[in-house]
């Protein structure tokens, strides 16, 4: 795709993944890259995967962008709002494959897939604009509310000592091919 995002194809799934630094920000580089991916993998007809570096799957919009000015600013989170609209009408499955940290508009992210895995480790994940004072835009509001909105409904069904008491699933270590590719036969 570009220097921040490498494609690989595989029989039945591709595998998107980014790499820009050391918070994976998510820059016009970045938007550029997953967007040539999705559409690579609608020519090839493939479930996507998208992943990130060990460690950190984005730690949201390059900051350098960000605070150049409003006008870039609200460009790049335009963009990003229209990749994120471009993910949820995919019309094969996207699966996140989360290897770390989420932060912002990697939350986002997380929440514009389909399915998400993740890694065991003490990472955050977690949409923090409102936290560090930003203005919460539109696209971002209307994604947090339809996905969340049904786990908050189903939390106050849950009684407190059955939260506490949740069983953690223990990932494996690495994702077969083989497995990958049977699971993507039935999505």
């Amino acid at each position: 795709m570009n220097e921040v995002v490498q494609y690989k194809s595989e029989e039945n799934y591709a595998i998107i993944t980014i790499a820009n630094g050391k918070a994976n920000a998510i820059s016009h580089e970045v938007v550029d890259g997953l967007n040539a991916g999705l559409d690579n993998a609608l020519e090839e007809n493939k479930v996507v995967i998208i992943t990130g570096q060990p460690g950190i799957f984005s730690a949201g919009f390059d900051l350098k962008v960000m605070t150049k000015s409003p006008e870039s600013a609200k460009e790049l989170v335009t963009r990003g709002s229209q990749l994120s609209l471009k993910m949820l009408s995919f019309p094969k499955p996207i699966i996140i494959a989360c290897s770390g940290h989420a932060i912002a508009k990697g939350g986002f992210l997380l929440l514009s897939a389909d399915y998400r895995i993740g890694i065991e480790g003490d990472f955050k994940i977690g949409l923090n604009e409102v936290m560090i004072g930003m203005t919460m835009h539109n696209a971002g509001i209307v994604i947090a509310r339809a996905r969340l909105e049904l786990l908050m409904k189903l939390l106050l069904w849950i009684p407190v000592q059955s939260v506490t008491k949740a069983v953690t699933l223990t990932p494996v270590p690495t994702l077969k091919s083989i497995y990958i590719n049977s699971l993507c036969l039935y999505l």
